[in-house]
């Protein structure tokens, strides 16, 4: 084994050794200066700084009486003395103003007196009964003689009273029941003539001013081939019925109450009219639906046609479109077929296709989820044909 690892125990044993035993580590310890400290009271304090205060003495000045000494008697002439030195004048003392002295401390007020605790009062169980209020006297009521109502003096008493007689009725003691002559059953009676009177112009409802409808296109209503289906006389009427403008004002019912043009109406007629022109006649759609139903459905496909934003040679264009509708009022995939148009160009025409297709496709779910129509009328309203006339809009 090597030397070293006995050096490095050797030296590690002496150094443990020398701190534990503390050869050499031993100090003086440090001195400390105490200071004794007595607690006196406020009185006593201003005792020894006013036994520590020194008194500075006031010396006063003597009076000119006390200097001044009577002449003293002159000596005999005999040899000639010099005259005595002026006596210097004393220094006069400086007054030594003596400092104020600190007013002693007031004494601390002395506790008020706690009062002596009231001791509760004996309970009784008897309870004394309350006083008897003596009752209020009664108002006096006085009633004024001017309010009271007076009876109206009547010369005649009667068990039961009546009233007055009419001017022209004659008086009696008695109550008589008044006798009408009965004419005699054999004696003709001449009837009085009557004039013939007309009776007053009346009407079976009140015409308003129908609100004219957001610009909403006309309408023309397919007929469905049905031979089995026996034409309806409405359609009939439609036939002889000529095509009105939408302008052109209806008669009005009397001369006093004019009435205005019914936008509603006046398309419903246009679009019978047309149908019965164009195609078969005896439309079961027209004869069902009524003109309140149109021009609601009018008016939502109206919403989404905006034509004004379109080209000016599209807005001369008469566009006519045919699909059909599902029962909850969709527009069914594929079924919007182009039925023609009136005026302007192929380009025009194909905006003028685009603008009504668009406008029959938004305004199914713009806030609704399908067409509002009379489900009970799905039969009538499947299939339709829509003419979109801007001409039409613009006079709305």
């Amino acid at each position: 084994m090597s030397v070293g690892p006995y050096i490095s125990g050797a030296a590690h044993a002496g150094l443990i050794g020398w701190l534990v035993l503390g050869w050499g580590l031993a100090s003086d310890p440090f001195e400390f200066d105490v200071t004794e400290v007595s607690l006196i009271s406020g009185e006593a304090f201003d005792e020894v700084v006013r036994a520590g205060t020194p008194m500075a003495e006031v010396e006063q000045s003597p009076s000119p009486s006390a200097q001044v000494s009577p002449p003293e008697p002159e000596p005999p002439a005999t040899e000639p003395q010099p005259a005595p030195a002026p006596p210097e004048p004393e220094p006069v003392p400086i007054p030594v103003e003596r400092p104020a002295q600190a007013d002693p401390p007031a004494p601390d007020p002395e506790p008020e007196p706690v009062p002596a605790p009231v001791p509760p009062a004996p309970v009784v169980d008897d309870v004394p009964d309350a006083p008897v209020a003596p009752p209020a006297p009664a108002p006096n009521l006085i009633v004024d003689n001017a309010l009271r109502p007076k009876p109206r003096p009547v010369e005649r008493l009667a068990p039961l009273p009546s009233a007055a007689p009419e001017p022209e009725a004659a008086v009696a003691d008695q109550v008589q029941e008044s006798a009408v002559p009965v004419p005699e059953p054999d004696a003709p009676t001449e009837a009085e003539p009557v004039e013939a009177a007309a009776p007053e112009e009346a009407a079976t409802e009140v015409v308003t001013e129908a609100e004219e409808p957001a610009g909403a296109p006309e309408i023309s209503l397919r007929p469905r081939s049905r031979p089995q289906r026996p034409a309806p006389q409405v359609a009939e009427a439609a036939e002889d019925t000529p095509d009105p403008a939408p302008e052109t004002a209806a008669p009005a019912p009397s001369e006093e109450t004019p009435a205005k043009t019914d936008p509603v109406a006046a398309a419903l007629a246009a679009a019978t009219a047309s149908t019965a022109g164009q195609e078969s006649a005896g439309s079961p759609v027209a004869a069902s639906l009524t003109g309140d139903e149109i021009g609601s459905f009018l008016g939502q496909i109206g919403g989404c046609w905006n034509i004004e934003a379109a080209a000016t040679d599209a807005q001369k264009v008469t566009a006519s479109l045919i699909f059909r509708l599902t029962p909850e009022g969709m527009v069914e995939p594929g079924s919007i077929q182009r039925a023609g148009y009136t005026g302007g160009d192929a380009n025009a025409a194909e905006i003028a296709y685009r603008v009504a297709e668009r406008a029959v496709m938004e305004c199914q779910t713009r806030g609704r989820s399908g067409y509002s129509l009379p489900p009970e009328k799905y039969d009538q309203w499947r299939e339709l044909k829509i003419r979109f006339n801007p001409e039409t809009m613009r006079l709305r």
